[in-house]
């Protein structure tokens, strides 16, 4: 009998050559040798291992069920059949948690529903999330699995395929009421990509392990169509001429987002299930390059992916890892946020993704070594989170190797470059409901989603330092605010010659309005009556409750009576709440501050109707027209607008009389002030004035506990939670005559209506000053 190539491997229950033994195959160095990146995941599986033998049941000789447990075998795979092996790290030998995974494998191979079995898998949502880790995993150790373990997992891939295929657009009847809605997906509120990613995910280990069987065309058929609408938008995909895997985009019918590429889940913006796309893709990729078959096109060119993507940028912070300003589900889960980065980087080559996952990477050591120890889905989630994210960090590593054979390396961008690439200003609509702003300083974000309104504002892009997500307030005294009426403009520097945007919201109670600049400065303008107890600067607990109170910036040194703190919204000590009748701006007073070696400030008064330039006087200079301007720091002004600026590197100590002496907080890396967990080494200083006296809390820290982590030498360690200062809502820069004039400031305390005019009159002012810096 004559028989070719590939019917002789698959005698062997190979797919292709690439795994006819894993650990011979890899003649040159693995990827855990030569990638940076790599090298971390290995080492951060290995000591996860003592957290996946925690799962091992010794009496039922295998691991858990409960939870799906048992996925930890994908890990396992991965450390036995690449690298070095550390049983100091692990906390188990080699020859051990081999006999454990593979003793796992059998049994769940053969008690797998479409294996003869009746424990568990066919069931679209979730088993088959797992039922692809299983299988991948078995691929890997099938030189160690017996003939009829290799015949069940052949089985289960082919079966599972088949079943899949054959439901068409149907819904899946073990599945309950989970949907995709057809091939017309959904977008409002919940979206369907995630749900289309499930069937896609479904049949991708049929076609990529038996290519030659007679229904693979088909499999294949089915697989490229609901990976082509995953992202569906009608009138993108209705004006896009491209084939993909023979089939026209145009023909796509899904409507899984918004038009200005945003998706929703839960109720509102989810860059979770946004970055979903590349999740489920990244799982399916595995399978094809492992097994040696042709990576189906539509994984690489998927329609709508880079808008996405553009997106996902406008909300990424400098771990890797989107900003949540509205729903916080699944928020900080490192483990589960580093497969779609890796999937972008390695697989598609984007440079931009190599900076975020190497960002992500950097941190993980220092997120596993925080309690709980070991673990890789923390603070928010359900508990089959943890195994998922072990076999998610596997499948990064075999992405990571798979891109180290074939070439070429992909080198990140610098930081600087990459959210420099990333800055954008965007309006993503009044139904979305958020206005986002990503500058190469800051990120801002005017979000007016029920429930969740709040101006997000997050320098640095340090998503530890504010808690910006879900339902916490910031510079609003309440995320339930109803928003009556919203007014927005969008500056872009390819039309307008810069980025900035400017807001103003409309409530029952009065105005919000803010502003931003491409320095990433940030103006605030609040006339919401108070409707509680002062609203702080939320934050990660680990300063405990004292902190972020807000300063009044009128507050004069001679005037103690006058130091009362104040939340944003309240007016000045004597001054009426005016929110007056709607009318059109003209004139906007105006008022700007420079600093000054002696006094502190210098100022500028222009008056409307004024026919000559401002004058800068200084205290003990002044017009029979105009009365004595009291000294004040930079950065300190007559009204409550507050002056936000990245570009203040340094703020000296001050005493403030009758209080403490105020102390400095280096928001650029972690500390012992107790800022979030700065990760990484650290980077731009930014200091700020903070007041050590006590405030009201912030939030039940014991329930919604944050990580405060540094790295000591090599080694991550997890200091105390201590006691620490409030951050005022007030950044100023030292004394220093060289520095340029301070952006000019709006008083509008006439009328907050006026407020759209005049952010659009001073704009420019502030691009001027603050932007000729640079």
């Amino acid at each position: 009998m004559r028989i070719n190539r590939r019917q002789l491997l698959r005698a062997v229950g190979v797919g292709g050559a690439l795994t006819l033994s894993p650990r011979l195959a890899l003649a040159a160095p693995t990827s855990a040798e030569t990638d940076p990146v790599a090298r971390i995941y290995y080492d951060v599986l290995s000591r996860h291992t003592r957290w996946a033998e925690q799962q091992y049941d010794p009496a039922a000789g295998r691991y858990r069920r409960t939870d799906f447990g048992f996925a930890v075998v994908l890990g396992n795979a991965v450390l036995l059949t690449r690298g070095a092996y550390d049983a100091d790290s692990t906390g188990v030998e080699k020859s051990v948690l081999h006999a454990h995974t593979v003793d796992t494998i059998r049994h769940f191979a053969a008690s797998n529903i479409l294996a003869g079995g009746s424990e568990w898998g066919k069931t679209l949502f979730w088993d088959t999330t797992f039922q692809s880790y299983f299988v991948l995993a078995a691929r890997l150790l099938w030189a160690d699995l017996d003939p009829a373990t290799r015949t069940a997992v052949d089985t289960i891939a082919r079966a599972q395929a088949a079943y899949t295929a054959a439901l068409g657009t149907g819904d899946d009847p073990r599945s309950g009421d989970w949907t995709p809605n057809g091939l017309s997906g959904g977008f409002r509120g919940d979206t369907k990509l995630e749900e289309m990613g499930v069937y896609a995910q479904a049949l991708a280990p049929g076609p990529a392990w038996a290519a030659d069987d007679p229904d693979a065309g088909a499999w294949r058929e089915a697989f490229g169509r609901w990976s082509r609408n995953e992202a569906g938008l009608p009138a993108a995909d209705l004006a896009n001429p491209s084939v993909v895997d023979g089939a026209a985009v145009s023909a796509n019918t899904a409507a899984n987002l918004y038009d200005t590429f945003i998706v929703e889940n839960h109720g509102s913006y989810g860059p979770h299930y946004q970055e979903e796309l590349w999740r489920t893709s990244g799982r399916n990729a595995v399978h094809f390059l492992l097994a040696g078959t042709p990576l189906p096109r539509v994984l690489t060119a998927q329609p709508n992916g880079e808008r996405l993507w553009r997106t996902i940028l406008a909300t990424m912070s400098d771990a890797g890892e989107p900003l949540m300003p509205m729903v916080d589900d699944r928020e900080h889960l490192y483990g589960r946020d580093v497969i779609p980065l890796a999937f972008r980087s390695q697989v598609l080559g984007d440079r931009l993704a190599a900076r975020a996952e190497a960002a992500l990477a950097e941190r993980l050591a220092a997120y596993q070594a925080y309690p709980p120890v070991y673990r890789l889905a923390k603070f928010s989630g359900e508990a089959k989170y943890e195994p998922e994210a072990r076999a998610e960090l596997a499948i990064s590593y075999l992405l990571h190797e798979w891109r180290t054979r074939t070439g070429p390396a992909i080198t990140p961008v610098s930081e600087e470059e990459f959210f420099s690439r990333a800055a954008a200003t965007t309006d993503y609509g009044v139904e979305p409901g958020l206005l986002a702003h990503q500058s190469a300083h800051a990120r801002s974000g005017t979000v007016t989603k029920a429930g969740f309104t709040k101006f997000a504002w997050q320098p640095s892009h340090d998503d530890w330092l504010f808690v910006v997500s879900g339902t916490t307030p910031m510079l609003l005294p309440s995320t339930s605010l109803t928003v009556v009426g919203r007014s927005v403009a969008v500056y872009q520097r390819v039309r307008d010659g810069f980025d900035g945007t400017a807001s103003l919201l409309t409530f029952a109670g009065g105005h919000v309005g803010t502003a931003t600049l491409p320095t990433g400065t940030a103006g605030h303008r609040d006339g919401v009556p108070a409707t509680g107890p002062r609203t702080p600067l939320p934050g990660p607990p680990g300063r405990d409750a004292h902190r972020h109170r807000l300063r009044p910036a009128h507050r004069r040194r001679d005037r103690p009576d006058r130091a009362t703190p104040v939340h944003l919204g309240r007016q000045r000590a004597g001054r009426p709440d005016r929110t007056g009748a709607r009318r059109r701006a003209r004139d906007p007073h105006r008022r700007a501050v420079r600093p000054g070696r002696t006094a502190g400030a210098r100022r500028c008064r222009r008056r409307p109707g004024a026919d000559h330039p401002a004058r800068p006087r200084t205290p003990g200079h002044h017009h029979a027209e105009h009365p004595p301007i009291p000294a004040q720091r930079p950065g300190t002004g007559p009204d409550d607008v507050p002056h936000l600026s990245p570009t203040a590197r340094h703020v000296r100590p001050v005493r403030r009389r009758g209080r403490q002496p105020a102390h400095r907080v280096d928001t650029g890396a972690g500390g012992p002030n107790g800022r979030g967990p700065r990760l990484d080494a650290p980077s731009r200083s930014r200091r700020a004035d903070v007041d050590s006296s006590p405030g009201p809390p912030l939030h039940d820290h014991d329930k919604h506990r944050r990580p405060h982590l540094r790295t000591a030498g090599n080694r991550p360690s997890a200091p105390p939670r201590p006691r620490g200062p409030r951050l005022h809502h007030q950044v100023h820069r030292r004394d220093d005559p060289h520095l340029a004039p301070r952006p000019s400031r709006v008083d509008h305390h006439r009328d907050p209506t006026h407020l759209t005019a005049v952010l659009r009159t001073t704009s420019w002012g502030w691009l001027e000053h603050v932007g000729s810096r640079r």
